[in-house]
């Protein structure tokens, strides 16, 4: 695999591709000729793929996306909560400070 080396991308494709800068072009033909040239590394490469890829599922996306959405709406209900406070405390409503 010839993959970019920006962003998230070096994490994802750990060591199952070579990472070239996606800008430049004789980076990219260079990749891909070495690959080409060398079916020992080419192999290699695609077995560590495979083994990477059985890292990732839907089940786990899914299972960590919905982590993600229950600490933020966690986070907003807390949010929510304070600001609550604050309006009742400085409009008078809040029986512990009262004016």
């Amino acid at each position: 695999m010839v993959s970019s080396d920006r962003t998230a991308l070096p994490k994802l494709v750990g060591t199952a591709g070579l990472l070239v800068d996606p800008e430049s072009v004789d980076a990219l033909a260079g990749a891909m000729a070495r690959l080409l040239g060398d079916p020992d590394l080419a192999r290699e490469l695609g077995r560590r793929g495979l083994e990477r890829s059985r890292q990732y599922s839907w089940a786990e996306t899914a299972r960590r996306t919905l982590a993600i959405y229950h600490e933020a709406a966690r986070g907003q209900a807390s949010r929510l909560a304070r600001r609550t406070w604050a309006t009742a405390r400085y409009s008078g409503g809040c029986p512990d400070h009262a004016p």
